[in-house]
């Protein structure tokens, strides 16, 4: 509700949509449960359970998608583009000005639906009810929401326009997802790199570069935005676990993501011996 992405339908709306509306634009709602620690738990690394409960919706015969009338591709960073970033913010020296984020609710910050292309879609509440929706209402989709076939294109939209229309940002050609800001003279001030809701930026530590970070910051809700040089115990980006050793110095591993994916298997030992018997 807050980000306005829905639209509660009263109940005597829906009585009414619920006579004539195609069932196909019913969409039901239900909650999804996860640990998001649990890809990076190791024996070595006992981490705690870090819940996450999430209201989709399950849309994958969605209409509009169904035809084919909107994309549903959403572009993220490839391996090459994430070496090359951290590449250049060693060549550069700017590890200290160097961040890495993860933007919360991303999926419900996309822009408005085109009812006129696309018409209106609905949602069917879970059993377990929410608050301010009352028995027997629907809700309207307004913007994008967890669970459309197009939530991650309409977000990757939605952050690029902001990045290259308002900020100045250019795609890179090497990778779509890769960003630079670049001065009049040519010179390179800022780099982004995009993989869904986790970003990472670095730029030179000029007043005027940092004010268009902070711009960023503030126009979306960053559920974490760290300094990568003060994280002593590294951060995770893509499966990677990224440490500052110093200016000069960056250390990558998957190590963690590897561990947290394998599992003991146990089984017995068979000579040729037994095995005969």
């Amino acid at each position: 509700m807050k980000t306005k992405c829905v639209r509660i339908v009263s109940p005597d709306e829906t009585r009414r949509l619920r006579a004539g509306i195609d069932k196909r634009r019913l969409i039901r709602l239900r909650f999804v449960y996860r640990d998001k620690n649990s890809s990076m738990r190791t024996a070595q690394t006992p981490l705690p359970v870090n819940a996450k409960a999430r209201l989709c919706a399950q849309a994958s015969r969605e209409p509009s998608a169904m035809q084919g009338l909107v994309k549903l591709d959403s572009p993220t960073v490839q391996r090459i583009g994430v070496m090359v970033f951290i590449q250049l913010v060693v060549n550069f020296k700017w590890t200290k000005y160097w961040y890495k984020g993860d933007i919360s609710t991303e999926f419900l910050q996309g822009k408005d639906r085109d009812v006129e292309t696309r018409g209106r879609l609905f949602l069917e509440p879970p059993s377990r009810p929410l608050a301010t929706v009352p028995p027997g209402a629907l809700l309207e989709v307004i913007k994008s929401v967890y669970g459309l076939p197009d939530a991650p294109r309409a977000w990757w939209e939605e952050l690029t326009k902001f990045l290259t229309d308002v900020l100045g940002f250019q795609h890179c050609k090497m990778d779509i997802a890769f960003l630079v800001w670049y001065y009049d003279s040519g010179d390179v001030g800022i780099m982004i790199i995009l993989h869904v809701d986790d970003v990472q930026v670095a730029y030179d530590g000029n007043k005027a570069t940092e004010k268009i970070v902070q711009t960023l910051y503030q126009k979306y809700p960053f559920g974490e935005w760290v300094k990568v040089h003060e994280q002593k115990s590294g951060v995770h980006y893509t499966g990677r676990l990224v440490k500052v050793i110093d200016e000069e110095q960056v250390i990558i591993s998957q190590e963690d993501f590897i561990d947290g994916r394998m599992e003991s298997l146990p089984c017995l030992l068979y000579t040729s011996d037994a095995a005969d018997e």
